[in-house]
Order: structure tokens, then C-alpha cells, then sequence
């Protein structure tokens, strides 16, 4: 008689935080026990969004871009080939997109620098990057120089040298995993 030991799981962090839209990835290992494991997954509230694959005696738990925001608690349990099993749970928090949050229309007069109120951004996960985009629109022969965002205060900033006119700026915010 062969008495092999139990089934040992293992997987790499224990937790998945992403923002929906991105993917992210955990890897769970099976060893000792009898044979070749397999895998299976369930969770609460449920497995929509979530894909598990497998193979030799390793199993990938994705989190699908589709993945609704919400925290989930997903169970992978190894299986070996004579039905011993071990589970471990893993905690997924699927965080909304950013969004940044401030005014919409600014006005400002030539020749007096300005500076706008703060924004702020909400959901994502930090640290956060910023990116200002430039046009002009009325006349839109105008140069776009002296708009700037400053990542540190939050605030747009127009320099006293913009020539008048209507300029539509774009502000976008990308979390840390890229949404």
C-alpha cells in the first residue's frame, strides 16, 4: 500500500486588485497527493468574468477585462486522481475606471495668468499619470503654448502670453494598472 501525502496548493500573491477593463492574473500550484491534479473554480457572488486554465498540475485564474467592479471571493480547488482535494480562496477587487472630476468651462482674460480650481479623480487605483491634450478652436490658427496641467496641484494652468481665443483642452488619467 502506497500512502502518498496530502495535496498541497500554493499560489503566488493571495489577492488580485485591478480596475475593470484590465486584465490581471493569479497562479495556483498542486502538488504531492496522487497523480495529476485538476482544478476547478466557484465563487461568490459568482464566476462571470473570471476564466480558469490548466495544466500539469498548474491552473492561471484570470480576471477578465469584462469583470464587473466589485469585490469577489473565488475558490480554486485541486483535485488528484484519487479525489483528495485542497481549496484556497482568493479575495479579487475589481475597482471602476478612473474618473476626474473639476470644471468644464473655463474662462480666463489675456495678459493675467490664471489658474483653475483643483480636480480631483475618483476609483482607479493610484498612483495616477496625466496627459493634456491641445486645440485650438477659435481661430484655429492659434498655437496652443502656455496651457499646462500640474499633476501636483490638480489645476490647469493658462500663462498671461495666451493669445485670446477658445481652445478645448483635454485632460486624461490613466491608473496604475492602465486604465
Amino acid at each position: 500500500i502506497t500512502i502518498n501525502p496530502p495535496v498541497q496548493e500554493t499560489f503566488t500573491v493571495g489577492s488580485i486588485t485591478t480596475t475593470s477593463g484590465i486584465a490581471a492574473y493569479e497562479t495556483f500550484t498542486a502538488t504531492y497527493g496522487t497523480g495529476n491534479k485538476t482544478f476547478t473554480l466557484t465563487g461568490s457572488p459568482s464566476t462571470s468574468g473570471f476564466t480558469l486554465t490548466q495544466s500539469n498540475n498548474v491552473a492561471v485564474l484570470k480576471v477578465e477585462p469584462t469583470a464587473n467592479p466589485g469585490t469577489y471571493y473565488e475558490t480554486v480547488t485541486a483535485t488528484d486522481s484519487v479525489g483528495a482535494t485542497k481549496s484556497l480562496m482568493i479575495t479579487v477587487i475589481v475597482r471602476p475606471g478612473p474618473t476626474l472630476l473639476g470644471p468644464t468651462n473655463l474662462v480666463s482674460a489675456r495678459g493675467i495668468a490664471f489658474v483653475s480650481p483643483p480636480y480631483s479623480v475618483v476609483n482607479g487605483i493610484a498612483p495616477y499619470t496625466y496627459t493634456l491634450t491641445s486645440r485650438a478652436i477659435s481661430p484655429d490658427t492659434n498655437t496652443v503654448t502656455g496651457i499646462t496641467f500640474n499633476a501636483a496641484t490638480m489645476t490647469l494652468r493658462v500663462a498671461d502670453t495666451v493669445t485670446a481665443g477658445t481652445y478645448l483642452e483635454t485632460i486624461t488619467v490613466r491608473d496604475s494598472k492602465g486604465a
